[in-house]
């Protein structure tokens, strides 16, 4: 296995007090531990420049600052609800668990609590250091190691796992085919491979995608991606690509895995019935760019955005009839552009 990391984080924010009152603030809100909880105020403070008070006025920082706070606070909470539902998919399967791009460490915990030998990977050391902190407050030590998942001597290092889980992470790399090959050349027979990915055409997600609350950044290129990404933030860009659900379905069944995805029972697909208010949620957004948004980014960034939001708006419109007049299923509709997350199920052959 690559080399442990178990050093606490380190840097400017380390060295500066925070306040017992907002760790017990974040532990009783949360349900976090303090060792986690600190850290990230750590981390927070240190990104950021600045010293926190209260939970509050954390929430009253400009947007989308608050949603990230709120989705590394909640790992734990999310770790266990993504538990529940993973667990009808490998039944009472125990043994050895892999969570790749294991982020804040919430699934690492939930695993752990029902008896999993648990291990994670991570390409950023920040959150390396942040999912240790998480894990030691369950007495978990050495169960984190700075990894790429693409890399293809991760198989013979880290060996073979009963589940696998990778949520929210495979549209931040760039490799996916590698990725999802070394995944499943991981999986023990019968093992599970589950994985939680962000939909692009998603009504939602193109109003407002769930990393940085930018209209429209999902229907277009990557290079014009980056663009407008840093017309708005002083941080690089960190998605790779979006592809279809079908896209990765395909992957794993010709990597041998019997494969199925379907929309993600965290996040229950809108209403077709709701056209209306699927059109309204559009139009508002592109209002609502005019009148901020596009004046931050260059005119080329602005009219790619535009004619690509322009062709989507018209090909879901087409679809809706299509779906009204039975020529389209309705859940392959649904699927398609009310969901927000899909999941995916790759199972190894025993």
């Amino acid at each position: 296995m690559a080399a442990v990391i178990d050093e606490p984080a380190t840097g400017t924010a380390a060295q500066r007090p925070v306040r017992a009152e907002l760790i017990d603030e974040l532990v009783a809100h949360y349900g976090v531990g303090r060792n986690y909880a600190r850290a990230y105020v750590e981390y927070w403070q240190e990104s950021r420049g600045r010293q926190e008070e209260t939970l509050a006025g954390i929430k009253a920082r400009p947007d989308p600052e608050p949603m990230w706070f709120d989705y590394a606070l909640s790992t734990n909470y999310r770790g266990r609800n993504l538990y529940a539902n993973f667990q009808p998919h490998f039944g009472e399967r125990r043994g050895r668990y892999l969570d790749v791009g294991c982020g804040f460490g919430g699934c690492l915990t939930a695993f752990a609590e029902r008896g999993f030998d648990v291990w994670g990977i991570e390409v950023a050391p920040e959150r390396i250091a942040l999912s240790i902190a998480n894990c030691a407050d369950i007495g978990l030590s050495g169960r984190v190691s700075r990894d790429d998942i693409t890399d293809p001597a991760i198989v013979q290092r880290l060996g073979q796992f009963d589940v696998i889980t990778c949520t929210d992470v495979i549209e931040h790399v760039l490799d996916v085919p590698g990725a999802l090959r070394n995944m499943s050349r991981m999986l023990r027979p019968g093992g599970t491979l589950i994985l939680e990915i962000p939909n692009m055409d998603s009504v939602a997600f193109v109003c407002s995608d769930g990393h940085f609350n930018l209209f429209g950044i999902t229907q277009i290129d990557r290079p014009t991606a980056i663009d407008y990404h840093r017309a708005n933030f002083d941080f690089d860009y960190d998605v790779g690509y979006y592809h279809p659900l079908r896209y990765y379905v395909n992957e794993l069944r010709a990597l041998g895995l019997a494969a199925e995805g379907f929309a993600s029972p965290q996040h229950a697909p809108r209403s077709p019935a709701d056209w209306v208010g699927q059109r309204a949620m559009i139009w508002e957004a592109y209002q609502r760019f005019r009148g901020s948004g596009a004046q931050r980014v260059s005119p080329t960034v602005s009219r790619t955005l535009r004619h690509a939001v322009a062709r989507y708006a018209a090909e879901l419109r087409r679809n809706h009839w299509r779906r009204a007049a039975g020529l389209l299923p309705e859940g392959r509709f649904a699927t398609r552009y009310l969901t927000d997350f899909w999941f995916l199920v790759g199972k190894s052959p025993e």
